[in-house]
């Protein structure tokens, strides 16, 4: 028997976009190429980084990024394009010329991406490489982009996981249970893969994807834990933050130590009794789809990832950028993110996301984490950590920011 719990992700790229031609993006000239590596490059060199090879990273994929605006765009986007000198001015030139956010524009840059580049994936099922580092096993196919950067993508994600755990910053005790979790992991690591389109799941209309499960075998029991995710450019990693946050608060959250309780049983007792301390984990712990859930997770996307920080706009700025159009959702706190349109999804998430940061500003970091690190997450226990209800914590903050 297997049991697979699998979420549903928007993939928040990052800025550009939608197309208002037809322009084929292979008919930009190489004058026109040339043009847009040297503004990514410009535009790159500014933003601050701890190595060398992520302003490599993130000049490839802003430069994906204009190649597909310049495509998309007026006959007039690359002249103007020119003349923009910093990435505020960039931010600004999609807002106020383009009349999307940078997260609007991304969204819509990869679904174009998603379905103008098909990958045979039978014809090449077997040229699946795995490569490893200390928490992950990566599956990527040869040839693809995601192989080229694979030496970057490994010291990204081992650099997210430190970060993360260094920002919650547990007791010993939960540190200890975090780490003792990937013992009983699949090879002892979370699974990364990183195919080059969204195709590569059956039924997944492109997303990305988590999926945290177990199986019985011969052996006994399997404890599966993974990450899917589209890599069609650089800044396709800018997602990895929010969906490793997912996997590093779950298993921060859950004894995987108590598995072996279900050891001493046998057959469909022991299949029986696991099922019904699993239910408990996925309605108490499992953090995706709840909103407290995925406005961490776009949280630490924001903080963490040096794509995000840089390029996107902070979520109260891209609410009041989307608030003529589209108003703020009432009871978010208790209403998950789970909307099928994603440009509605990623407003949901960009709502969640203001939210927690306003909770954590205003009332501290540590009482977060100690709240939120501690399941379930009801609001009798909100209510006991900050004495007020979710909806005056929500009036608090529609107050805040002018909501």
């Amino acid at each position: 028997m297997k049991i697979h719990v699998i979420c549903k992700k928007l993939l928040l790229i990052v800025s550009v976009l939608y197309f208002c031609s037809c322009v084929s993006y292979y008919d930009l000239t190489p004058e026109d190429r040339e043009s847009i590596r040297q503004i990514s490059r410009r535009l790159a060199g500014q933003i601050k980084t701890e190595q060398a090879f992520e302003h490599e990273l993130i000049s490839d994929g802003i430069q994906e990024l204009l190649s597909y605006v310049v495509t998309a765009g007026p006959d007039s986007c690359l002249s103007e394009l020119e003349t923009v000198r910093t990435i505020a001015e960039l931010k600004d030139y999609m807002l106020h010329k383009l009349r999307k956010t940078p997260m609007e524009m991304g969204l819509d840059a990869f679904l174009y991406w998603d379905e103008t580049r098909p990958y045979d994936y039978e014809l090449h099922k077997a040229d699946v490489l795995e490569y490893e580092s200390e928490h992950y096993v990566y599956r990527v196919f040869k040839n693809t982009q995601a192989q080229k950067d694979m030496e970057k993508i490994m010291y990204l994600c081992e650099k997210y996981i430190s970060d993360l755990t260094g920002f919650i910053n547990p007791d010993g005790t939960v540190l200890k249970r975090f780490e003792n979790n990937f013992s009983y992991l699949n090879n002892n690591k979370i699974t990364l893969t990183l195919p080059p389109n969204s195709k590569y799941w059956k039924g997944f209309n492109k997303t990305a994807s988590m999926n945290f499960g177990y199986s019985f075998d011969d052996r006994g029991l399997k404890i599966e834990i993974g990450i899917a995710l589209p890599y069609y450019n650089s800044l396709s990693t800018a997602v990895l933050t929010h969906e490793i946050t997912h996997m590093v608060d779950l298993l921060f959250k859950i004894d995987l130590g108590r598995t072996e309780s279900f050891s001493y049983l046998q057959g469909d007792e022991q299949k029986k009794r696991f099922r019904e301390w699993w239910t408990t984990i996925l309605r108490d712990i499992f953090p995706h789809d709840t909103p407290l859930g995925e406005g961490f997770a776009e949280y630490t996307s924001f903080k963490f990832s040096i794509f995000y920080r840089d390029l996107v706009l902070k979520p109260e700025e891209r609410l009041h950028a989307t608030g003529q159009s589209r108003k703020i959702r009432t009871r978010i706190l208790k209403r998950p993110a789970a909307a099928w349109n994603r440009k509605i999804r990623l407003l949901q998430y960009t709502e969640l996301q203001s939210l927690v940061t306003f909770i954590i500003e205003k009332y501290g970091k540590d009482k977060f984490i100690d709240f939120y690190f501690n399941p379930p997450l009801s609001e009798e226990r909100f209510i006991a950590f900050y004495n007020k209800s979710y909806s005056a914590i929500e009036r608090e903050w529609r107050m805040y920011y002018g909501f």
